[in-house]
């Protein structure tokens, strides 16, 4: 009995070992399955991953791919819910892996892929633009972004887009939340640009190379050209000054608000302050910059001489006077001295052309538009005034300090070209008595005044 006992648990030692070897193997096979379903999932069901998504998504889960369905297997992926929501997000990577189906996998496959690639960075830009919906937009906003005197918030680019020709007031510029405006413009413009810390950006200098067009004024983009050197400067300040301008121009110190009658001062009223800022300070650089036509851009013409105008009710706003500009107790700067100073040669021969007294005084800061010019350095303008009239050794009040002349200010400023234009035209240095004695009353010449 105590034989068969030992014998039954000697057996049961042994049963218990098979058993486990049993395991052993059967998790083995277990391993190895799951080894080769891995291998085959790297080739065949590759993942494709958005940052924000809270999981993994797999061909296999939507398409119930096999190995042999190729055809159409990129255009799923493109047409993705998950890719087309990347799409509208303005940063962010798109982590992707190739999968099989997307070329053949062979040899000859892959050379015929890699073939089909874009091989610089100017057919990868082509190709973003060229599935642009909205390309005269793309156009206007690129541009903007080209001239811009400084990066401009998302803000400032929404406005700009919106302002159009018929655009009467502020109150008219049908603006979006940020947050979408940024969604379209990264539609629009796709990975060519960037928004950082709220500000809009080219991706890369090689973007802006990619945009420019060099060409003279008189000259035009050929109409062939798509993206790659479209866009001239000149063009460029031209869609900005405008924009500028028209912003300007809805300026008024005063608004009647409510049904009593009541006025409060402008400034409390331009919400959307900051592309104002922005126009009042670069809309001169702008629109001197796009070297304009007088009877192509007439539109532009009449809003400058609008905005530049010291009686016009947007004037205030433009130098940031507002009304306390009209409590000075002096004359207010004459049109002519004001668009002297900005040196737009153009409307200053327009002002002219409409009998503008070249040598109207007045004004706190220049006196008259000869000055203007000097003190500035605009050369052009200081020979139109010439042409019209203009006393070189007119004398007006320096910023209050003290009588001075054209000449003395130009030379003060190191403005060697106009120093010889004046001096040439017979100007006389302060205290001179003749064209041959050009010293001030300190033994001071105009060179020796220069930088």
């Amino acid at each position: 009995m105590l034989d068969l006992q030992g014998t039954a648990a000697k057996h049961h030692v042994v049963a218990e070992e098979h058993l486990d070897i049993a395991r052993e193997h059967l998790e083995m096979q277990h391993t190895v399955r799951e080894q080769e379903f891995s291998d085959r999932q790297k080739d065949y069901l590759q993942l494709f991953r958005l940052t924000k998504s809270t999981q993994d998504a797999t061909y296999e889960w939507y398409k119930n791919r096999v190995e042999d369905r190729a055809e159409g297997t990129c255009s799923w992926f493109l047409e993705h819910a998950h890719f087309q929501e990347w799409l509208k997000q303005v940063s962010g990577p798109l982590l992707v892996s190739a999968d099989p189906g997307c070329f053949k996998k062979s040899k000859k496959g892959v050379q015929s892929a890699i073939k089909s690639l874009p091989t610089t960075v100017s057919q990868v830009y082509q190709k973003i633009f060229s599935k642009s919906k909205d390309q005269p937009i793309v156009r206007r906003v690129l541009a903007v972004l080209l001239a811009a005197g400084r990066a401009l918030t998302v803000l400032e680019l929404n406005i700009a887009t919106e302002i159009q020709g018929t655009t009467q007031s502020w109150e008219d510029l049908d603006l979006e939340k940020e947050e979408d405006f940024k969604s379209r413009l990264r539609s629009w413009c796709g990975l060519f640009i960037s928004v950082y810390d709220g500000k809009v950006y080219f991706l890369h200098q090689i973007a802006r190379e990619f945009l420019l067009a060099d060409v003279s004024p008189s000259t035009s983009v050929p109409q062939k050209v798509r993206w790659e050197h479209s866009i001239a400067m000149h063009h460029a300040h031209k869609i900005l000054a405008e924009y500028c301008l028209h912003y300007i121009s809805f300026y008024s110190p005063l608004k009647r608000l409510g049904t009593n009658n009541t006025w409060l001062p402008g400034a409390r009223y331009f919400g959307t302050e900051s592309f104002f800022h922005y126009s009042r300070k670069f809309w001169m650089i702008h629109f001197r910059e796009a070297e304009l036509n007088t009877s192509k851009d007439a539109v532009l013409f009449k809003l400058g001489l609008k905005v530049s105008n010291p009686e016009s009710l947007c004037f205030p706003g433009l130098t940031g006077m507002h009304a306390s500009y009209y409590s000075y107790d002096v004359i207010p700067e004459h049109h002519l001295t004001i668009v002297s100073s900005f040196g737009h040669d153009e409307i200053v021969q327009m002002l002219l052309d409409k009998g503008a007294n070249a040598n109207a005084q007045g004004g706190k800061y220049y006196g008259n538009a000869l000055h203007a010019a000097s003190f500035i350095g605009h050369e052009r303008v200081v020979e139109l005034l010439f042409n019209a009239g203009a006393n070189v050794n007119d004398r007006v009040n320096d910023l209050g300090e003290s009588s001075s002349s054209a000449l003395r200010r130009a030379s003060r400023h190191g403005y060697e070209r106009i120093v010889d234009m004046l001096l040439n035209a017979s100007a006389l240095y302060p205290e001179s008595s003749d064209n041959d004695s050009v010293k001030s009353s300190d033994g001071e010449t105009p060179w020796e005044l220069l930088p």
